[in-house]
């Protein structure tokens, strides 16, 4: 009977050690799977990351093009607006120049006719800021 006994505490402890060793391999598998799960999905996530930050690089370079593009753009329009103001300048002193031609040619002309119309039965006299300046009146008959 001791030696029954010492069987079936053999058999026992063998099948023990063997359901131990096996739930020692279940747990190692296990384990094993659960950081191949974590692993791909810090792979992944990892992977997301970097095509973000690729993302983020390629936007930010087409924004530094964009930038110097208008830096450029920029340039030419105020090169553009000295060049028309320059011209606006240089035509609005020829027009002042034109005009104050035409008002001596007018002035002149007139003064032209008034005497070969009525000889020189005219003259010039201050009217006293009535009538804004000089005016022709007639000395004489005519």
């Amino acid at each position: 009977m001791y030696q029954q006994q010492s069987e079936i505490d053999g058999l026992i402890a063998h099948h023990t050690e063997k359901e131990r060793s096996g739930m020692e391999q279940i747990q190692k598998q296990n384990t094993m799977r659960m950081m191949t799960a974590v692993n791909e999905a810090l792979t992944k996530r990892l992977k997301t990351k970097e095509d973000e930050y690729l993302k983020i690089g390629r936007l930010n370079w087409m924004l530094e093009e964009k930038v110097k593009s208008l830096n450029i753009e920029n340039q030419i329009l105020n090169e553009l607006v000295q060049t028309n103001e320059a011209t606006a300048n240089a035509l609005r002193n020829k027009l002042q120049q034109v005009l104050a031609q035409v008002q001596q040619q007018q002035h002149h002309h007139f003064d032209s006719d008034a005497q070969s119309y009525c000889g020189s039965n005219y003259v010039e006299s201050d009217c006293g800021g009535d009538c804004g300046g000089w005016r022709r009146v007639m000395v004489g008959g005519g």
